[in-house]
């Protein structure tokens, strides 16, 4: 391989992590909106602990993939600001 196979090579293998990541967070805050949903609904029907928690870690995960992708209010990185 020359270098240019292999700097085109490198690149492709780039791309394909970045959106692998993209991709793996995406579904794992999908999954988390819907757990999120499914025990709001059935907060009032089991009167126990554990979906309080559940709802909890949900809400955290959430807010803190928000955070680093500086979708919350006052987060912006400073080179973005305008």
């Amino acid at each position: 391989m020359n270098y240019l196979q292999k700097r085109k090579l490198r690149r492709v293998c780039r791309y394909a992590r970045k959106h692998a990541k993209n991709f793996i967070i995406k579904t794992l805050c999908v999954v988390n909106a819907f757990s999120l949903l499914f025990w709001m609904c059935l907060i009032d029907s089991i009167i126990s602990w554990q979906p309080v928690a559940i709802m909890a870690v949900n809400v955290i995960f959430l807010y803190l993939v928000a955070y680093a992708n500086g979708w919350v209010y006052g987060t912006e990185k400073e080179g973005e600001q305008e």
